[in-house]
């Protein structure tokens, strides 16, 4: 018969070896290559709230794994990284793991980085950050060297960029991070110029307000933009003298829409508006003009990102449908120029070249070395017949634009993890 004091001792084994059972402990060591590397430590989906934060080189670290779920976590996710360098992830089970691990980062090539991007939705008139993908090196694989004009800083980006009729000025859209009166962080963007050949950043408007998307009128004597200068959360068209002797003055507002993207040639004036509907939810983008030969406001189609030929004749625009397309100014005979597959956001801000021959414009068709779609600028012939890849650097490529005398192409892109503007020589000479 089990006394008393035997059956006590008995049930506090059985407690110890059930206990024990429960975990199973690992003694392991990280180093890496470069040393003094973060390391991230977090658990499996059910343990959420386990992370920790190490340092290279950890040394003899007791990781716990739980035979059950219940009684800790069955795998760690470990995250070694360092600025310069491409990050790792180790997963490590109770039977599958190292007791030494040495890692070797390799120097970093690509990195997800965050750029302020012009968003229309719902919530009216925004700056945001978006996500975009990035290359360090700034080379091109396939063509003709790209050369760097202006590399901007840290969180800073470019939203348009037009080039002044005697081609000796680009006007670009800064956007960037400010603290208002409160100390709030909010985001504006400005009109800033620079020459050609680079040098110093002049700014041309002031405050904070988000003005984007500068364009010369016919004359070149002004810049037309779209800005919330006149309702914080709606854009509309504005101008400002090119020589900057003289105000703002208003080119379309309109209280049941959002006017903006304007592009101007033979005194006409085409843009993207945006019907309003009980001041929050909004319409389809429309393709609309003002001047020329109808001085009216006329609507022309859906779409957006509108850009007139040098003749003035003929629109290139984005359809709903996100490819390029052209229309007559009188909005009759629309032309789709691409029909190529949607890999992210479809193709964007067509520009004419000066001859007329060639519409150039940001695509997603190209993919990088690593076989991610990205952004690279495209050039097509004015009929929607054989289009090419211009540049091929993995980073994203963006607002293309053609020198007046059409020896280069100007273009936005984070190449280096920063935004800037680059040119590279255009393919097709102007004879």
């Amino acid at each position: 018969m089990i006394n008393d004091s035997l059956l006590k001792n008995l049930c506090i084994l059985a407690f110890i070896l059930v206990f024990a059972g429960c975990t199973t402990t690992r003694i392991i060591s990280i180093k890496s290559e470069p040393s003094e590397a973060k390391l991230e430590i977090t658990a499996d989906p059910k343990w959420p709230s386990y992370s920790s934060v190490w340092e290279t080189p950890m040394v003899k670290h007791k990781f716990k794994f739980g035979n059950t779920p219940q009684h800790g976590p069955s795998r760690y996710n470990v995250k070694i990284s360092k600025d310069g360098y491409e990050s790792e992830t180790l997963t490590m089970t109770k039977d599958n793991y190292r007791s030494n691990v040495n890692v070797t980062l390799n120097h970093e090539v690509v990195r997800e980085i965050t750029r302020l991007e012009e968003v229309i939705s719902e919530k009216g008139y925004t700056l945001e950050l978006r996500t975009v993908r990035a290359w360090v090196e700034d080379i091109e694989r396939d063509v003709a060297a790209a050369s760097s004009i202006v590399r901007l800083g840290e969180n800073l980006s470019i939203l348009g960029m037009d080039i002044s009729r005697d081609g000796t000025t680009l006007v670009f859209s800064l956007a960037e991070n400010v603290k208002d009166e409160r100390g709030q962080e909010k985001q504006i963007a400005t009109l800033r110029s620079v020459s050609v050949h680079g040098g110093g950043i002049t700014q041309i408007t002031n405050g904070q307000f988000r003005d984007i998307n500068p364009a010369f009128d016919s004359t070149g004597d002004a810049i037309l933009f779209n800005s919330n200068r006149m309702r914080r959360h709606f854009a509309d068209i504005f101008s400002i003298p090119a020589k900057r002797e003289g105000g703002i003055g208003v080119i379309r507002q309109t209280s049941e829409g959002m006017n903006y993207q304007a592009s101007a040639e033979k005194g006409m004036i085409v843009f993207t508006y945006k019907p309003i509907y009980k001041q929050r939810i909004f319409g389809t983008e429309q393709v609309w003009s003002i001047g020329g030969e109808n001085g009216y406001p006329t609507q022309l189609r859906e779409g957006s990102m509108p850009e007139l030929s040098p003749d003035g004749t003929t629109i290139v625009f984005i359809g709903k449908d996100k490819q390029l397309w052209k229309i007559s100014v009188t909005g009759q005979n629309p032309v789709q120029l691409t029909n190529t597959p949607i890999n992210k956001e479809g193709k964007k801000h067509p520009v004419w070249s000066p001859d007329g021959k060639y519409i150039v414009y940001a695509s997603d068709d190209g993919k990088d070395s690593r076989n991610v779609a990205n952004y690279d600028i495209w050039i097509i012939n004015e009929d929607g017949t054989t289009s090419r890849q211009l540049t091929t650097n993995g980073s994203m490529d963006d607002y293309p634009l053609v020198t007046p005398d059409q020896k280069y192409l100007y273009f936005v892109s984070n190449r280096g993890f920063k935004d800037g503007i680059w040119r590279i020589p255009f393919p097709c000479q102007s004879k």
